[in-house]
């Protein structure tokens, strides 16, 4: 189903196998893959012979690569050593992005542990190192809104983005994540007010807050997003990037671990069946918004 905005899949949502994930796209008429993990492997991982296989894989089936999705900044702000690590991870997944003909990154802005405000000028620095590199490199640096990180959520995000002052950082937004923010955001009508008209970059999935507090993720339309009202608004609203399916429910729900750091054929088990049903969700509620 085409509509105004581009359609996508993370692709290790589906499967570690690209060739399954890209099938799939295709018979949903998709019009991208996002690459986070391929073969056990992320975007900094893949080498020569992979990029090759996926560039192969996707084209035949008439798809792009809207972007890549290292765990960039996915580590403790006060390891320095994590901290000069990822950012050869960040160069090494701008180089797949390139040879993927994408300029997307998705990064992040550490693990929490307390409060931003306190080490809000510790984190811009760091993002200004970031910065520095997608500019030279011709990328973007596509921060998103984590519970678990810093930025944990869009008005936090816009912030270290407005305070890093560089066109080469900007929002990827999943109101997703906002079910699990513990500042209180909510994803609709606030985050999505937030973000709309500054996101580069969308991602798509459906937790829910259950009674004890703890979180699920659910079918596209079954948690809190309030997916049938924000699709709706979506559709009118201009944008015209991409919204990329983070698929994350399955039949058998994922533990936190694997939700925090996807990896692995363990994260992709049971990603197919879901990700199929998250799909025709999507598609049925676009279809009658």
């Amino acid at each position: 189903m085409k509509l105004p905005y581009k359609t996508a899949v993370i692709s290790d949502e589906i499967a570690q196998d690209v060739t399954i994930a890209a099938d799939t796209a295709r018979e949903y008429d998709l019009d991208a893959l996002e690459i986070r993990g391929a073969w056990g492997k992320g975007p900094h991982q893949l080498d020569a012979g992979d990029i090759s296989k996926i560039r192969d894989i996707t084209g035949s089936r008439g798809l792009a690569v809207c972007s890549v999705a290292p765990p960039f900044f996915k580590c403790d702000l006060d390891d320095a050593q994590a901290a000069t690590d990822h950012l050869e991870i960040l160069r090494r997944s701008c180089a797949t992005a390139h040879a993927l003909d994408t300029n997307l990154v998705r990064g992040f802005a550490f693990f929490r542990r307390g409060p931003m405000d306190p080490v809000k000028d510790r984190i811009v620095a760091c993002l200004r190192a970031a910065a520095e590199i997608v500019e030279g490199e011709g990328a973007i640096l596509a921060l998103e809104n984590e519970y678990s990180t810093y930025n944990c959520n869009v008005a936090r995000t816009l912030e270290l983005i407005e305070a890093v002052g560089s066109d080469s950082v900007q929002l990827l937004y999943d109101p997703g994540n906002d079910v699990h923010d513990e500042e209180g955001e909510v994803a609709w009508p606030d985050s999505y007010n937030l973000a709309i008209g500054k996101m580069v970059h969308m991602h798509l999935k459906d937790p829910k807050r259950n009674a004890d507090g703890t979180v699920t993720t659910l079918a596209i339309g079954d948690g809190d997003i309030h997916a049938r009202e924000m699709l709706a608004a979506l559709a009118g609203s201009g944008y015209t990037g991409y919204v990329s399916l983070e698929t994350h429910y399955r039949r058998e729900p994922l533990s936190h671990e694997l939700t925090r750091l996807p990896s692995g054929d363990d994260f992709s088990a049971g990603g197919w069946v879901a990700s199929r049903e998250c799909l025709d969700r999507w598609f049925e509620i676009a279809r009658t918004v």
